[in-house]
């Protein structure tokens, strides 16, 4: 085998271990979730003493939780189906922030109601949380959709979301109802 071969053979293994490694995906689950709730509780804290939501807290937090869930079903996915390609890269499949399309792949079971929170955690990944208007021409529409939405209430939601995900997606809580 050429050093190149074997480089490459390496670089692949390397790839595979710290990328798509099991134990890597819930570590950064849990720490984006913390941070989320980190936010979402100091916005709470405004909402409190000036009766009014902080929607910039509150639009990271949900960005942070949006990514903590995409990194738990793919930790997820990563123990259940090949999910990286033979060159070591992330499957395109899984190159997506759309959650709803991950709890499919996951064949997760959720609600209409789960589901449209995952859409609202999925428009603050793409573009809320980051940019005060969306990134695409064509998310335009949402722009309006979610300017109706009482994003506390939103963020508040969507976190039960996130707990049930993680039932569904953790080694042995499969059956909690």
């Amino acid at each position: 085998m050429s050093y190149e071969e074997r480089y490459r053979e390496r670089e692949l293994l390397l790839t595979m271990l710290i990328v798509g490694h099991p134990e890597s995906w819930p570590s950064n689950y849990n720490v984006l979730k913390r941070g989320a709730k980190i936010l979402f509780d100091e916005s709470k804290k405004s909402k409190e003493s000036l009766g009014l939501t902080d929607p910039n807290l509150c639009s990271v937090s949900a960005l942070l939780l949006g990514f903590s869930i995409e990194y738990l079903i793919k930790g997820y996915l990563a123990t259940n189906e090949t999910f990286i390609d033979i060159k070591g890269a992330l499957k395109r499949k899984f190159k997506t922030h759309k959650l709803y399309k991950l709890v499919g792949y996951a064949k997760l079971d959720l609600s209409d109601d789960q589901l449209k929170i995952l859409e609202f955690l999925t428009h603050c990944v793409e573009w809320r949380g980051r940019y005060p208007i969306p990134a695409k021409g064509e998310d335009i529409h949402n722009l309006l959709y979610l300017g109706f939405v009482d994003i506390y209430k939103a963020v508040e939601s969507a976190f039960v979301v996130c707990d049930y995900i993680e039932k569904r997606c953790t080694p042995g809580t499969e059956d909690v109802g």
